[in-house]
């Protein structure tokens, strides 16, 4: 039995991404968010996984299927450490970063934000009045060259034809 796996990798419909600059560890940045938007974003099941650089990036998910609103929190950076033998009897740890999104290492968590537009302007709004959040813009499409980092594989289990 052969497993396909398929990727999705053209641009979604009704799909915006913005960045967002804060320097609050991301569990609180869930939180101020949750608290100022009214909503209930919780983890993932899965993380983002890369076998290439073995980091891993936490998701947040908000749906809700009534106003066709579809809600994602992904963390940019992951801080990974990798142990080196130094001298045969001291250890050290060299830390390495991982981005999400390279092209825009410098933006803390990116918010990826699916439905009508009209329906997330007051949210945008109200991102920005948190206190702890630096800033928040929309990234335009053309600058981002890794947004298939953001989508998930679609695996298929089936026998090869």
């Amino acid at each position: 039995m052969a497993n396909h796996v398929l990727r999705h990798t053209e641009a979604e419909p009704y799909t915006s991404h913005y960045a967002i600059h804060c320097g609050e560890e991301f569990y609180v940045m869930i939180l101020l968010l949750n608290l100022a938007l009214g909503l209930t974003l919780k983890r993932s099941r899965e993380d983002l996984t890369f076998k290439k650089t073995n980091a891993f990036f936490m998701v947040y998910n908000y749906s809700d299927k009534k106003k066709g609103v579809d809600l994602w929190v992904y963390n940019n950076l992951y801080k990974g450490s990798d142990v080196k033998q130094k001298n045969n009897t001291l250890f050290e740890n060299d830390f390495k970063g991982f981005f999400l999104l390279p092209e825009i290492s410098s933006v803390d968590y990116i918010l990826k934000f699916s439905g009508d537009e009209v329906i997330f302007t007051p949210f945008l709004s109200k991102i920005n009045s948190i206190k702890e959040v630096i800033s928040v813009y929309r990234i335009p499409k053309n600058k981002l060259k890794s947004k298939e980092n953001l989508m998930k594989p679609i695996i298929f289990y089936g026998t090869s034809i």
